[in-house]
């Protein structure tokens, strides 16, 4: 297949990110000093390392802009948590990222980035989210990561059963369409043999007309 792409290969400098036309992308900071690859397209960049895609970021289109990503930053991080507040890479973060950090972390940094590491591995911020309501039910004070992830865990643990729960329930659903559909086509042949022997009756003298 034909890749539009104009590739370029690019070293990672000292703030984890590449520099493309005049514009700062950031990559995983442990790739702090590799070289990675580039695919530029009219609105996005794709980046790779060792053939395995590491980043993809909204094509900048002005001139010295910089494109941060708040996972590309948590090993920096966890060593200084208080470069969190005032970071680039938590003012470009998606807005729900932010308003549960302002909401709940403030002063707070070192679980927080504990939190962007549990989503960064596997859990969706979906999750995150139900997790979070539940617990401000009970109060607010309750947020915390460690009742996060636990939350998390039970909704895990549940979810096989709930879908084999449904799985069933899908069974048995299709099973009855079947027999509906069965019981149908077996109700149309009756309806039609019984027609066929009333238009035979009609066209019988009524004296040899059979009786049904």
């Amino acid at each position: 297949m034909f890749d539009s792409a104009r590739v370029v290969n690019a070293r990672v400098d000292k703030y984890a990110t590449i520099v493309v036309d005049q514009n700062h992308y950031s990559i995983p900071d442990h790739l702090v000093g590799e070289l990675v690859i580039v695919k530029i397209y009219s609105s996005r960049i794709c980046c790779f390392y060792k053939d395995a895609k590491i980043a993809e970021h909204a094509r900048l289109t002005g001139c010295h802009e910089w494109r941060l990503e708040l996972s590309h930053y948590l090993e920096t991080l966890k060593k200084k948590p208080g470069a969190l507040a005032g970071s680039m890479a938590l003012q470009q973060a998606d807005q729900k990222i932010k308003q549960i950090f302002e909401t709940y972390y403030t002063k707070k940094e070192k679980e927080f980035i504990e939190l962007m590491q549990y989503i960064k591995d596997g859990t969706s911020l979906s999750d995150v989210e139900k997790s979070i309501t539940e617990l401000c039910k009970i109060h607010p004070s309750h947020v915390t990561t460690d009742k996060i992830k636990a939350l998390c865990a039970k909704r895990r643990e549940n979810t096989p059963e709930i879908a084999i729960i449904s799985q069933v329930a899908q069974d048995i659903t299709d099973q009855a369409i079947q027999h509906l559909k069965m019981y149908d086509k077996l109700l149309s042949n009756f309806l039609f043999h019984k027609a066929c022997c009333n238009v035979l009756a009609a066209s019988l003298p009524s004296q040899r007309r059979p009786m049904w």
